[in-house]
């Protein structure tokens, strides 16, 4: 149906969050002479009223202009795009496949079968693929065309630009609304996408959950294929593995949320800047994540804003203030991810923890991943079973009380009648307990080994160290031995609490 079928890739754009500026490389018109041009629109439905229905029709430099449009999509009528104009360019019939230049429609509605209404200014497709020009053909037509995968042809489906302007949406099981000043994406082909962009986007629900939100800018630059499919497959891998090891190369260079707010279930958020940029250095590519200010806090006249509010001011805070810092390099003649210079998050006044790591195998686990995906082998236990791949060198986690541990037992101790020192030793009694009633699964070693080091931590702050620096690389997937046994001494695991002097 007509853009019900490309819809997939309009949803791209909202997944992606991403943008465009002018280009200034547009391609030849195709040219047609007015009979092959004439072919094309009646192979369509567009040389006389039928499903397809308009006010006024002309034709001129090889672009069929229509007013007053309006397109039947369904058998029973039900559904039914209206436009205040439509322009076709050069609709042609290429290789047993109606193609043509560009669509563009101007102030129009689209419905969806549970009664919802998308609203537009303008709509664009320009210079689409062959699968992509059958499909909107099969959309004029109401056929149910046999169209490829669109995760394994993207080459297939490939357009200059795809853009919604003026784009709302409301009604039907939404419960809200929906709104983007701009949602374009540019460049699609065998390589990727080119960059994409959410401009002004707003949205509303007012369900059992209410929800507002808004950003003012999203985009996304060089979002590569292997992204772009797994993306529009719906299929992940384990997500830790994507986030600590995947070759950044193989999914954007760069990435920008501008301008975030909003409130859900009582919780208002605000965040002035999110940034991700990948360059290639002489080390391999390196990837760096730069996220000054996060805020939280309780939304104002609200019950659920209240109970938030309240359970701040328990630990003393009107807000919470997050930041984060990632810098990383991936190697592609050793195959390895590593940790440099800075991976931090800090929760201002409350604690910093800092990671390092370093995991090779990363190119043979995407690829692994890769031929999963393509041979339909999509399982959770697949996709878990090639973290094999993927080979543990070492790894760091640093956490260092920043008064998160003080605001806590000041507020417990007020609570039991007891001054904050007696409550960290309550606490710090009832870690070792509580880790000793643990479930069976989580291994008895492991257990062993951190739970000093954490009664130590709770009594006493500083900074709570975990190391894993094994004597050989271990697989990931065998981080525990086959029997189920935590072996510290396969894995080099060391915990311990470090204090100022």
């Amino acid at each position: 149906m007509l853009f019900v079928r490309t819809s997939v890739l309009c949803a791209l754009a909202a997944l992606l969050l991403a943008a465009c500026g002018e280009r200034t490389d547009a391609p030849q018109p195709t040219r047609v002479t007015a009979d092959e041009a004439a072919e094309g629109a009646a192979l369509l439905g567009l040389e006389e009223p039928g499903r397809a229905s308009w006010e006024e029709r002309s034709f001129s430099g090889g672009i069929y202009r229509f007013t007053g449009f309006s397109l039947v999509l369904d058998e029973a009528g039900e559904l039914v795009i209206t436009a205040d104009a439509m322009e076709i360019a050069a609709p042609r019939l290429e290789d047993g496949i109606v193609r043509f230049d560009r669509l563009v429609l101007e102030n129009g509605t689209l419905p969806s079968e549970d009664g919802a209404e998308a609203r537009f200014e303008r709509l664009v497709i320009d210079r689409p693929g062959p699968e992509l020009s059958r499909s909107v053909a099969a959309s004029f037509t109401v056929e149910e065309a046999a169209l490829p995968d669109l995760a394994g042809n993207l080459d297939a489906y490939s357009f200059r630009e795809l853009s919604l302007t003026g784009f709302s949406l409301s009604g039907g099981e939404f419960d809200g609304v929906m709104q983007a000043g701009a949602i374009i994406l540019e460049q699609l082909d065998a390589d990727g996408l080119e960059s994409a962009r959410i401009e002004g986007l707003r949205m509303e629900s007012h369900g059992d959950e209410p929800l507002e939100l808004a950003i003012e800018q999203a985009r996304i630059d060089g979002a590569g294929a292997r992204f772009i499919a797994a993306l529009v497959a719906g299929e992940a891998a384990n997500p830790l593995n994507l986030a600590v090891s995947a070759n950044p190369a193989d999914f954007y260079r760069a990435l920008r949320l501008d301008g975030l707010a909003g409130t859900a279930s009582g919780l208002a958020f605000a965040m002035e800047t999110f940034r991700v940029d990948v360059s290639d250095v002489r080390e391999g590519t390196r990837t760096r994540i730069h996220m000054p200010e996060l805020t939280l806090s309780a939304q104002r006249n609200s019950d659920a804003g209240a109970q938030i509010e309240g359970a701040l001011a328990f630990l003393g805070y009107e807000d919470v203030v997050l930041s984060l810092e990632s810098d990383s390099i991936y190697d592609p003649a050793s195959d390895t991810a590593r940790t440099q210079n800075t991976n931090r998050f800090i929760w201002r006044d409350g604690l910093t923890l800092d990671f390092r790591q370093e995991i090779s195998g990363v190119a043979a686990y995407g690829e692994a991943v890769a031929a999963a995906q393509a041979a339909g082998k999509t399982g959770d236990a697949v996709m878990e079973g090639l973290d094999r791949h993927l080979l543990l060198h070492s790894f760091e986690m640093r956490l260092e009380d920043q008064s998160l541990l003080e605001r806590s037992f000041t507020a417990y101790g007020a609570m039991l009648g007891m001054n904050p020192a007696q409550a960290r030793l309550q606490a710090s009694a009832l870690v070792t307990l509580g880790l000793s009633a643990a479930p069976r699964e989580v291994p008895r070693s492991f257990l062993n080994a951190i739970a000093m080091p954490l009664s130590e931590f709770v009594r006493d702050g500083g900074s709570l160290v975990l190391t894993l620096d094994p004597p050989a690389p271990v697989p990931m997937n065998t981080l525990t031995s086959p029997s189920g046994d935590f072996d510290i001494d396969r894995l080099g695991l060391s915990v311990r609490v470090e204090r100022a002097n």
